[in-house]
């Protein structure tokens, strides 16, 4: 989460949709890579240790080689370090950026100036706009990692009879939903494609219940994937469309909360099928209705294709 706001508050508006790309790639090669490393290693304590000495080493290096975001120093008024980053970002871009550092500090709203975590979830508390906005997003998130999760835990037993093979693709097929986005943001819109990702999961996962999986195993592969793919997509915009909803001063806090809250929803994942013992596909018609849900609860969220962030009117409801 924390490198997806930093990339936002680094790159150019229009860079997001591109960036989604990069990072809907990278997480594929670490989703597809825990397959191999559950054939080597014998039990899960040796996975969990592969996957973790990665973190650690990567950690360290950003450390000492990662320059705080480009909307953080403008926010926070530090000229010398704002200086540096665009002298830095010219040289490595190899190309000469024409800048007035004072007139780019000055820019940014004085009013946020020192304020402490704690006065800024205040400020995010006492704003109804900003309240309705995390809550939506909130659920959004976690309905879309607990289908994700889902889809995910289940992939094993679709399709090829290799459990490991099943999972592998089950992350390949995330891969054409991440070069897609781009075009979809910014032909439809952020909005309009949060909408459409969540109506085409909705009505995959309603199939997904009318067709037997041992009966029809083809269509209902078919199906799944259609799932699979969409639910990446809409997961993947939840960090494009978050990113772009909130402005600089509250968007870690804001973004924050999405993300710790959503895990209610891969927490849930794994005992939604126990929804079963009523009827046998119940699950699916539970996934189905929320992703439903969600689409309703999108039209509560404003359009940030063309404006970063809340329109300018609205965020003064944050001061």
């Amino acid at each position: 989460m924390i490198n997806w706001v930093m990339c936002c508050e680094s790159i150019s508006f229009s860079g997001h949709g591109y960036a989604s790309v990069l990072f809907g790639l990278c997480w594929v090669i670490g989703y597809c890579s825990v397959s191999p490393l559950a054939i080597y290693f014998s039990t899960w304590r040796y996975v969990q240790l592969a996957t973790s000495i990665p973190c650690v080493l990567f950690g360290i290096l950003m450390l000492f080689t990662l320059p705080e975001s480009f909307s953080f120093l403008v926010a926070k008024r530090k000229r010398d370090d704002l200086v540096k980053w665009i002298e830095t970002a010219s040289r490595v871009g190899n190309e000469e950026i024409d800048y007035d550092a004072d007139q780019i500090v000055d820019m940014s709203s004085r009013e946020d100036d020192n304020k402490s975590l704690l006065q800024t979830l205040k400020i995010v508390l006492q704003s109804k706009l900003m309240v309705t906005y995390t809550a939506v997003e909130s659920f959004l998130w976690i309905i879309d990692l607990m289908i994700y999760s889902a889809l995910s835990l289940s992939s094993t037993g679709v399709g090829s009879h290799n459990m490991h093979l099943s999972y592998i693709f089950s992350g390949l097929v995330e891969i054409p939903s991440y070069f897609l986005i781009p075009a979809a943001i910014d032909w439809l819109g952020r909005k309009p494609s949060v909408m459409v990702c969540h109506l085409i999961l909705a009505f995959s996962l309603l199939s997904m219940y009318l067709f037997d999986h041992e009966a029809d195993p083809e269509i209902f592969l078919i199906i799944w994937l259609i799932a699979k793919f969409a639910v990446a997509s809409a997961f993947m915009l939840c960090f494009v469309y978050g990113a772009e909803l909130f402005p600089t001063n509250c968007r870690s806090i804001c973004l924050g909360t999405c993300a710790t809250i959503s895990n209610l929803g891969a927490v849930v994942a794994p005992h939604v099928p126990a929804m079963d013992i009523f009827f046998p596909g119940l699950h699916y018609l539970f996934y189905a209705l929320c992703s439903f849900i969600c689409t309703i609860l999108t039209t509560i969220l404003p359009e940030t294709k063309e404006n970063h962030s809340i329109p300018r009117s609205q965020q003064q409801s944050l001061a």
